[in-house]
């Protein structure tokens, strides 16, 4: 909207300077008051402003699907005594622009859409054996759709600093999501150390239901997220980086349908604390190997209010090819349960109680590979670009991962 005020704006000023600067050229300035007198000059003469220019860096399409299955206790898609179906697809089509206004402002949008199919929040298999299909009638009510958009702006300060500002909305059926964020980064000793900052909130306002899926108005839960990060290049060829995060939730903090078995063969609501701080410490190195290749080594350490504690390591290997780029990476992740998670509870207990299969103790792994080729076009640096990516991961309490993904682009 800012070119064409702009436009407006720079014809209107050229109407108003241009009999002046004809009368310039040819003799004294005219005065509209005195014909024939000579104008006085102008202190502040008028300056015509252009906006800066737009121009589109890169647009990119993508698609994901995932395909899970396990049992998990928090589950009632299945016996009364529980493990119960986790058994859910998600179907994500996504796309993303790049573009620059001007020299300082760089903007990225992306925009998702999930299709899930979801066998957990479904009560209507209660007490049935895991796998028992519904009918075709209460079927599609297990199938939620949602939308997602994204917006990151990077503004230079200078040449060493960087503001930005992050917003997004979520919204599917029974939650809306609303996202604000901002981030800073410094570059210093000739751009070798770069400090990063950025605080972000986030507010989810969603549907509580019961276990028989009756309706009770509406909850929300919120999440503040504060990050401290640093990269240092070591050597031409190694860089390492750093980084401390915090997060604060607070309000409602399960999803409202999850449920627990009880000793008696009943199944009863969870119950979680209404806070929850979150800790997590990162190191990475990126190493670049002489036959165009590149090595990444990580570690993560997180530990919580709730006493799940965590630790996870990945490794991947990039080697260029020509136009041809492959990478092939692992994962291994091993957590320890919250205080208050079970698989059997008593009816008369009090307190906090979960059967949530995220929330127990469990090592993880996965193993992912991917290929991106890059082809020029034309005689201005442009590229289209094409891109697959897949991933199994699986767990050892009964839950495991796939999903494939494909891209293609383009990029200046």
């Amino acid at each position: 909207m800012r070119l064409p005020v702009a436009a407006a704006t720079a014809a209107a000023l050229i109407c108003v300077v241009a009999p002046a600067a004809r009368a310039t050229a040819v003799g004294a300035p005219f005065s509209p008051f005195f014909p024939g007198a000579p104008a006085a000059p102008d202190p502040d003469p008028p300056v015509i402003v252009f906006a800066p220019a737009y121009q589109i860096q890169s647009v990119a399409a993508r698609f994901t699907y995932f395909d899970q299955d396990g049992l998990g206790y928090q589950s009632a898609a299945g016996p009364a005594a529980g493990p119960g179906s986790e058994r859910a697809t998600i179907a994500e089509p996504q796309s993303e622009v790049v573009a620059t206004l001007g020299d300082r402002l760089v903007e990225r949008v992306t925009v998702s859409v999930d299709v899930v199919t979801a066998a957990s929040p479904d009560h209507r298999l209660y007490g049935l054996p895991v796998g028992t299909p519904v009918d075709a009638v209460s079927g599609p009510s297990r199938i939620n759709e949602a939308e997602e958009i994204d917006s990151d702006s990077t503004y230079a300060w200078d040449r060493t600093t960087n503001l930005g500002f992050h917003a997004n909305y979520h919204l599917e059926e029974p939650l809306e999501s609303w996202g604000l964020g901002t981030f800073l980064t410094h570059s210093f000793a000739d751009d070798n150390t770069v400090l990063a900052a950025s605080l972000y909130q986030l507010v989810d306002w969603f549907d509580n239901f019961n276990l028989a899926g009756k309706r009770f108005g509406r909850d929300v839960r919120s999440t503040t997220n504060f990050n401290l990060g640093i990269t240092q290049l070591l050597t031409p060829t190694t860089i390492v980086l750093g980084g401390y995060g915090f997060t604060a939730q607070g309000g409602t903090l399960t999803n409202t349908w999850n449920s627990v078995p009880f000793s008696d063969g009943t199944r009863g609501t969870e119950v979680v604390p209404r806070e929850r701080l979150r800790h997590a410490f990162s190191g990475r190195l990126v190493q670049w190997l002489p036959w165009q290749g590149a090595l990444k080594l990580g570690y993560r350490f997180y530990a919580d209010s709730w006493g799940s504690v965590a630790h996870t390591a990945d490794a991947a290997v990039s080697q260029r090819l020509g136009q041809l780029t492959l990478d092939i990476g692992g994962r291994y992740h091993r957590q320890s349960a919250v205080d208050f998670f079970g698989i059997v509870f008593d009816p008369a207990g009090a307190g906090y109680r979960t059967a949530d299969s995220d929330l127990a103790g469990f090592t993880a792994y996965a193993l992912s590979a991917g290929a991106r080729w890059d082809q020029p076009v034309g005689h201005r640096g442009h590229q289209i670009y094409f891109a697959a990516t897949g991933e199994h991961y699986w767990r050892t309490n009964n839950l495991h991962v796939d999903f494939v993904s494909g891209a293609v682009g383009w990029r200046q």
